[in-house]
């Protein structure tokens, strides 16, 4: 539902319902109705009563780590909050905490926030209250569009550097 970001990123859509169904299609080719996704913040904006439906079309079983356009963000006032937090349990089956440690199959841990632990798509960093402290361990975060794809434990999973796609764990776990 982000029209302008079609032009601040450079995505390959002639408009906000072309991007919209783009990325629907996109995230459906690659999970499967039973698959577990994280998806980490600014799952949507414009007109919730719009976008947020649009949710409930991708598969998979979807865990919201939110982010700074989500609102059910912290950075949002707690009545905001509490407004549309059952609007949000309606498409996402989990609302995690705003950053969290993960343990994969294989023992391997590595944290999950929409912030990287430095950087932004700005030129200073913002939000600094949500984002984790850095404890060595390596992190998946969004936030930063297309600045970078990897920066040393930061591994960026937004659409805007995976052709505008979820990222696989096996993917994730080369990367790790």
């Amino acid at each position: 539902g982000h029209k302008n970001i079609i032009s601040f990123c450079g995505r390959p859509f002639k408009d906000v319902h072309h991007m919209n169904r783009g990325l629907i299609e996109r995230w459906n080719a690659v999970v499967g109705p039973n698959d577990r996704v994280y998806h980490l913040g600014d799952a949507c904006m414009g007109d919730i009563s719009y976008t947020l439906p649009l949710i409930g079309e991708l598969n998979g079983y979807k865990i919201l780590v939110p982010g700074n356009h989500d609102r059910v963000f912290s950075g949002e006032s707690q009545a905001k909050r509490e407004r549309f937090l059952p609007l949000y349990q309606e498409v996402f089956q989990e609302i995690a905490p705003e950053s969290m440690g993960l343990t994969t199959e294989s023992d391997f841990d590595f944290r999950v926030c929409h912030f990287p632990y430095v950087g932004d798509s700005h030129d200073g960093d913002r939000f600094n209250k949500q984002r984790p402290v850095d404890d060595g361990l390596p992190i998946l975060h969004g936030h930063i569009h297309s600045k970078w794809k990897v920066n040393g434990r930061q591994i960026n999973v937004g659409v805007d550097v995976w052709d505008y796609e979820p990222v696989p764990m096996d993917v994730v776990m080369e990367l790790l």
